[in-house]
């Protein structure tokens, strides 16, 4: 099955979440995939080299998102986590980067003596407060 669209929208979200191209491509393969690829079945569905592959793949496997392995003579892959804990992992993440952020710029506004700057930090507090929240 042709899931072409399917990977180029995955692909989109991952790049987005801050993966880089190359990665976010090789995960939306691995991804969709039904069953482990090997190195050329992902160069044929991404059109990367596989030294290129590789290296991208070395990088994911410390992420704990993919896992290789030998069948037989050929090293074959497969994702090791699916897209819900993609996603789940980096919204905390963000949520987490938030909460730091918020607390921090709770702490400063009460130093702050210029009024203009006071509003303008109080304006972005409440903004980060309601990204928070709503990733609550």
């Amino acid at each position: 099955m042709n899931f072409d669209s399917i990977n180029r929208g995955i692909a989109r979200v991952l790049k987005n979440m801050g993966y880089k191209e190359s990665q976010s491509k090789i995960m939306a393969v691995l991804l969709t995939a039904d069953r482990p690829l090997s190195l050329k079945e992902i160069s044929d569905l991404t059109d990367y080299s596989i030294p290129s592959i590789s290296m991208n793949l070395d990088s994911l496997e410390r992420e704990g998102l993919i896992e290789k392995f030998r069948k037989g003579r050929e090293l074959v892959v497969v994702s090791e986590k699916d897209l819900r804990y993609i996603l789940q992992k980096f919204l905390k993440g963000l949520k987490n980067e938030l909460e730091k952020l918020e607390s921090e710029m709770r702490r400063e506004i009460h130093i702050i003596k210029e009024k203009a700057l006071e509003e303008k930090l109080s304006k972005a507090l409440k903004i980060v407060s309601e990204s928070r929240e709503f990733l609550e």
